[in-house]
C-alpha cells in the first residue's frame, strides 16, 4: 500500500508565548510581560484559544481530509466492517412443524465465559412430519473478526423463547468476518488507486488494485499474458482476473460483469481481459491424533479438524504475500508437508498417527495433492479426524 505524509505539525504553546513576548520587548524599549497586563492577557487567549486548537486540528485531520477527498472525489469508499456466517442445522422436538424466524438470536460458546451472538439471516419452515432444518444460516451481530472460527464443537444456545428446539448445531467454521478498514490502509488504497486514474489499466499490479477496489471483491489473482479461452500462456496484451470474494466463495455473475466492464473502461487500445471463478477443488482429509497432556481426546479432534479446515479455506490459501488474504499466489499443489505443519501447531494436539488427503471421494495418500485448472483454490471436503 501506498504511503501518506502525516502532516509535521508540533505546537508548544509555551514557547510560542516567549516569540511572542521576546517581539514585544524587542519592539518596546522597557516592557516586560505582567500576568495583568491587557496585551499578555490577549496573547494568552490567541495562543491557547486559536493557534494551539486549529495547530492541533492540522495535525489530526490530514487522514480524513484525504479521506472524504478519496470518497467523494475519487469515488472510492472505505471497506465496511463485515459480520461472519455460518450454517447451522436445527432439531425440533417432534414433527409437528415449526416456523424459524428471520431474526431468532442464539448466542455461540467461545469459551466457558465468552460467546458470540448470531441470528437467523432467513425465516425458515419445518414443515410437518419433518424434525430437522439443515442449511440454516447464521450471521454474526457484530461485525468483525469475533464471529471467525467457531465451529461444530462451539455449542450453541437459542436466545429467544421458544420451546420446539432439540438441538443446535454448527454445520461448518464460521468465517467471513472482517473488521472496518483502518484509516490509514485506506489511504494506501487511495494512492493506488490514484495511480490507475491518469494511465490507463497495463500492468498486473494496475489491474489488481482496479478489481480489488469494487465492492464484494475479496480475493483476486491477476495471470498477465494468459488466455483463458484458448489456454496460451504468452498472449500479449491479455489478462485473466481470477475472482472471489473475502470469504474465497465465487461471486455472482452480475458481480463478475461489473468487474470486467471496470476494466474495459480502463483498459488501453487492444487490451483483453477475462474474468472468471476459481477453479474449486475439494479435499478429504484423514487423521487420528492423540491429544496433549491437560485436554480431552474430544478437544484434540475438534482443534484438529479446525486446523485442517482452516488450512484448506479458500478465504486464506495461498496468501501472496504471507497475511495478505487478498491477492494469492497461483499455487496448484498442496503440500503434505504444510498440512502437517498445520497440525502440528494445534496446541490441543500431541502428534498425529495417521494423516492422508485426496481430491473428494478419492484414494487418499500421505503426499503433495496436485490441484486443477485456472487460479485453483481448495475447501474442505470430509474431514475425518478420530
Amino acid at each position: 500500500m501506498g504511503n501518506f505524509v502525516e502532516l509535521p505539525v508540533e505546537v508548544d504553546p509555551l514557547a510560542l508565548l516567549e516569540e511572542a513576548f521576546a517581539e514585544y520587548e524587542e519592539l518596546l524599549q522597557g516592557w516586560k510581560p505582567n500576568l495583568g497586563q491587557p496585551e499578555v492577557i490577549l496573547i494568552q487567549a490567541i495562543v491557547y484559544r486559536l493557534v494551539a486548537p486549529l495547530a492541533q486540528l492540522a495535525a489530526e485531520s490530514g487522514e480524513e481530509l484525504f479521506n472524504q477527498w478519496g470518497r467523494k472525489i475519487v469515488g472510492l469508499t472505505p471497506q465496511a466492517a463485515q459480520s461472519a456466517t455460518v450454517k447451522s442445522k436445527w432439531t425440533a422436538r417432534d414433527t409437528a412443524g415449526y416456523e424459524l424466524p428471520a431474526g431468532t438470536q442464539v448466542n455461540v460458546e467461545r469459551t466457558g465465559s465468552e460467546s458470540v451472538g448470531f441470528i437467523v439471516v432467513n425465516t425458515v419452515i419445518i414443515p410437518p412430519g419433518s424434525k430437522v432444518a439443515e442449511g440454516v444460516l447464521l450471521e454474526a451481530i457484530e461485525p468483525g473478526e469475533v464471529g471467525n472460527g467457531l465451529g461444530a464443537a462451539n455449542a450453541v444456545t437459542l436466545v429467544d423463547s421458544y420451546g420446539w428446539p432439540e438441538t443446535i448445531v454448527l454445520e461448518a467454521t464460521s468465517a467471513g468476518g472482517e473488521e472496518a478498514e483502518e484509516p490509514a490502509h485506506y489511504l494506501g488504497r487511495l494512492a493506488e488507486t490514484m495511480q490507475t486514474l491518469v494511465e490507463g489499466v497495463v500492468t498486473a499490479n494496475d489491474v489488481r488494485i482496479v478489481v480489488l477496489n469494487i465492492e464484494g471483491v475479496g480475493r483476486v489473482l491477476v495471470i498477465d499474458n494468459y488466455d483463458y479461452e484458448s489456454k496460451a500462456t504468452e498472449a500479449e496484451k491479455t489478462t485473466t482476473v481470477i475472482v472471489a470474494s473475502a470469504a474465497g466463495t465465487a461471486l455472482s455473475a452480475e458481480k463478475k460483469a461489473e468487474i470486467l466492464a471496470k476494466l474495459e473502461e480502463k483498459r488501453e487500445v487492444n487490451f483483453i481481459f477475462y474474468v472468471r471463478d476459481p477453479a474449486f477443488t475439494e479435499v478429504d482429509v484423514t487423521a487420528a491424533v492423540v491429544e496433549r497432556a491437560g485436554y480431552s481426546h474430544a478437544e484434540a479432534v475438534a482443534a484438529a479438524k479446525s486446523a485442517i479446515s482452516a488450512f484448506l479455506s479458500p478465504a486464506t490459501f495461498a496468501q501472496d504475500p504471507p497475511g495478505d488474504a487478498a491477492t494469492w499466489g497461483n499455487v496448484k499443489v498442496i503440500r503434505y508437508q504444510d498440512l502437517v505443519t498445520a497440525l502440528n501447531n494445534v496446541q490441543q494436539v500431541d502428534y498425529y498417527t495417521e494423516l492422508k488427503l485426496a481430491k473428494h471421494l478419492g484414494t487418499q495418500k500421505a503426499e503433495d495433492l496436485t490441484l486443477e485448472g485456472v487460479g485453483p483454490l481448495p475447501k474442505p471436503g470430509t474431514i475425518n479426524v478420530t
